[in-house]
This record gives structure tokens, sequence and C-alpha cells, in this order.
């Protein structure tokens, strides 16, 4: 089985930030209350003046890993004045019978007596470390999260067709872009693979693919020529971002803006010129961030985990081999 799962929280400064922050910034976002258009358009029917125009979310954070929720959200007067209340105990005790829809949704025994319970009572939740979660284990979930995104843009990668992956440690480019060059591959062990002066560090199972590093233009926006001598490099799957980026190719159609330096123009004459379209960056650019705060993990301690997992898996192969081997006898 060798399942993982473990609770998330953002690291900032060494210091825990829990998730809700992050759920309820997303979920007052004003767009988020945009009511979704319909296939058709009603054109012989006016929309009634009670129908849903907007959605709105009450996210509350009440401590470290804690939630509260309630499966009927209201916003009546009795429910709003109980949420401004300075105590947890207050603001979410039961019965919440200060709510307009008490009387429907009181909850009575068999003899119709009242219970001192609702429906639409708040529910408080909780989130607690597992006794048996290991740091080591946090890094290998990680570890098998990326090599899940290299196993699906294995599908995409076609040779010709330009991508991008992202990278660390350099503050010039949150990410590279290429163009795939040659197959697919999957490593059959750890090794470094060496092309020209660079040095490229694979592990087993990997998915890999050669590929032509780009640079950008100086003085153009999102425009990229090819590296002098078409500089060669080795991209694991699981750091791409994007398999399939359409880059306009420079012609009359998509001409150089007139304040590009002429450096850059005898570049792109010499060696070609692709751009790409403003959103592609915009999305290159916050999933590169996201990989990097969310996604880095210590290899060292994930190859680790993978060898404990191999080994275990290759002892329990061979228990049952003998377990299922007949035993022979032999006759005096």
């Amino acid at each position: 089985d060798h399942k993982r799962s473990y609770f998330m929280c953002d690291m900032i400064d060494g210091n825990k930030v829990d998730f809700a922050e992050v759920c309820k910034d997303i979920l007052v976002n004003p767009s988020r209350g945009q009511k979704v258009a319909p296939n058709k358009p009603r054109s012989q029917k006016e929309a009634s003046e009670k129908s849903i125009s907007r959605r709105h979310y009450e996210v509350r954070k009440e401590g470290v890993a804690k939630w509260e929720g309630s499966r009927i959200p209201c916003s009546c007067a009795g429910c709003y004045d109980r949420l401004q209340e300075p105590s947890v105990e207050k603001r979410y005790g039961q019965p919440r019978d200060a709510c307009y829809l008490w009387p429907i949704m009181e909850m009575k025994d068999e003899e119709g007596q009242p219970t001192g319970r609702g429906y639409n009572d708040w529910r408080l939740g909780s989130f607690e470390a597992r006794s048996d979660c290991k740091i080591d284990q946090y890094h290998a979930l990680k570890a098998d999260t990326l090599w899940g995104i290299g196993e699906s843009y294995r599908h995409e990668v076609v040779e010709g067709n330009f991508g991008a992956y992202c990278i660390a440690d350099d503050p010039k480019y949150p990410y590279y872009v290429v163009e795939w060059v040659g197959e697919l591959w999957q490593a059959q062990k750890d090794e470094e693979l060496v092309i020209g002066p660079e040095k490229f560090v694979v592990h087993k199972g990997d998915w890999m693919c050669k590929g032509v590093w780009l640079e950008k233009l100086v003085g153009g926006r999102n425009w990229h020529t090819m590296t002098e001598k078409r500089r060669e490099c080795v991209v694991r799957l699981g750091t791409v971002v994007n398999a399939k980026i359409n880059m306009r190719a420079r012609s009359e159609q998509y001409p150089f803006q007139k304040s590009m330096k002429k450096a850059s123009i005898a570049k792109a004459d010499a060696h070609g010129a692709w751009r790409m379209s403003d959103e592609d960056h915009a999305f290159l650019m916050e999933e590169s961030r996201n990989r990097e705060e969310f996604n880095e993990y210590d290899e060292e301690l994930a190859l680790a985990v993978r060898q404990q997992e191999g080994d275990a898996k290759k002892w329990q192969q061979a228990t049952n081999l003998v377990i299922s081997r007949p035993r022979r006898f032999s006759c005096p």
C-alpha cells in the first residue's frame, strides 16, 4: 500500500501558516460570487427578483488547525449578530436558536420535545498531527508528486514543440524554455549525465527528455531566441510546467516592437526569434512560484525512503516465494 497522507501547511520564515488563510483569500474574492452563465439564453423569461445573482461564503478561522462549519449557512440578522460575539463559545455554541429558520431547524425527540440542538448548528472540526508522520516521508510525498507530474507530461512532449520547466537558484530565470529534441526515456538508475559543460542528475524511474535551451531577447517582451550553438540540456519531466507552449515565430504578422535593441535584432537574425503570449508567461511565473514554495524537497531523504520501500518490497517478494515453494523431503 505505502500510501502517504498529510495535513499540509505553508512555511514562511520557519513559521507554520494555516491554509485557512489561503482558503479565506480565495473564497472572499469578489469573482467567486459571480453567477454562472446559463447554457441557453432565457429570452422569453425575465429573471425573477428572488433568483440567485450572487453567492457568498463565510469562512472563519478559529485558532491553529481548527475550523467551524455549518451545513446550512445563513446571513439573517440573528446569525449575523451571533457571529459578532467576542468568544468562540458564544459565536458557535448550541443551539443556533437566533436564526430565523430555527422553527423548522430545531431537532426534537420521538415525543416531540426539543433536544436543544438544531440541523443548522455549527460543527467544530480540527486537525491533529499524526504520530507516525516523519519528515523523510514528507519529502518522499513531494517527490512522488513530482514523479506523477512527469508521468502525466510524458504524453504531451513532442519533438519540435516548445516547453518550459522550473529551475531553482537563478534570479534571472524563474523558468527555462526549451525546444524538445529526440525521444523520451525513463532512467533505469541514479546517474549523472554530462552534456558539454553542464551536468544533470537523474534518478531511477524519472522520465527524461533532451532539449535545446532558448534565451530571452533583451528589450523584447517575452521574445526568445536559440542559444549559441544550440546548447542542449536534459529535462526531468517532473519539473515541467508546460510541455506545449504556443510560441509565435517572428514574421511580418508578428514583428518586433520598434524599441527592440539592435544587438537583439542581430541575434534574432542569426538564431531565429519566437514570442510567448502574455497569458502563458503569467501562468509560468505563477506556477514556478507555486512549485518553488510547495514542491521543493530534500532529494537525499526522498531517495532514502524509496530505497527502504524498494528493499521492503524485495523482502516481501522473497518471503512470499519461500512460503509458496513446496518443501522437499528426502527418503532415508
